[in-house]
């Protein structure tokens, strides 16, 4: 939004479940601080691969922008769609989450033209631990680690921090050594909200390459913002996170 300023216009396709529920509810309270219009939404289901009718429907509403709240294989046959449709790269295409290499290997370059990715890891994140899990990943299964071996990297890291924390494995123990941690972690530091059990961490914004300014064929974008904003007490649905 800061980057578009005059992007006003912005139509949203939506995975029909809970996850693309919450994220819809949160960009939308985010657009009302930028002025932004919400000129469409539409929900889709999980699975779904026969996008035209959606995107027709965007591009009847002459849409400023174009955010995709939905992951994985409905991202990438989304994208291909929203690109056949010549909406982009003409204008921004926001993939609000993402894995962060496993669907963008899968689209042209010519697809990622002008493709905005949110993801909760980036291979070229610029810390010790990062460089060499990307390293010792790579050597092995020759593309860079995504968010689910960054994820499993990083939640094993976090565990065995919180047995040492607790100087025990007992769960109840390890749980409240978990609560209020406070660690380095692959993406840089990292605490765990004691109240809600939510970890803060940097999530990622990339702005996608063009084809010509890619220096290789895994250079998918640049790293463009960070944040570690919690989710606002407020918009949580579960008021109380139990006890043992």
């Amino acid at each position: 939004m800061k980057a578009n300023p005059n992007a006003k216009r912005w139509h949203l396709l939506v995975a029909d479940y809970a996850f693309g529920w919450s994220v819809e509810k949160y960009v939308k309270e985010v657009g009302k601080t930028h002025g932004i219009e919400f000129v469409g939404a539409d929900r889709h289901p999980l699975g779904e691969r026969e996008f035209s009718n959606y995107v027709q429907k965007a591009a009847n509403n002459k849409p400023d922008v174009v955010a995709m709240i939905n992951f994985g294989g409905d991202a990438v046959a989304g994208a291909r769609e929203i690109f056949n449709f010549g909406l982009t790269p003409k204008i921004p295409l926001i993939m609000t989450w993402s894995s962060g290499v496993e669907e963008l290997v899968q689209l042209a370059p010519e697809i990622r033209d002008n493709l905005w990715v949110g993801t909760n890891f980036y291979y070229t994140v610029d810390t010790p631990a990062a460089k060499a899990f990307v390293r010792e990943y790579q050597a092995k299964f020759k593309l860079p680690p995504g968010y689910a071996p960054s994820a499993a990297y990083s939640m094993t890291h976090m565990l065995l921090a919180s047995f040492d924390k607790a100087r025990s494995d007992d769960v109840q123990a390890v749980v409240k050594a978990l609560e209020g941690l406070e660690m380095n972690d692959i993406v840089g530091p990292m605490r765990v909200d004691g109240a809600t059990h939510q970890t803060l961490r940097p999530y990622f914004l990339l702005r996608c390459k063009a084809k010509g300014a890619m220096k290789h064929e895994l250079d998918f974008g640049d790293v463009v913002a960070t944040g570690n904003t919690p989710l606002p007490k407020e918009y949580a649905a579960c008021k109380d996170i139990g006890s043992f």
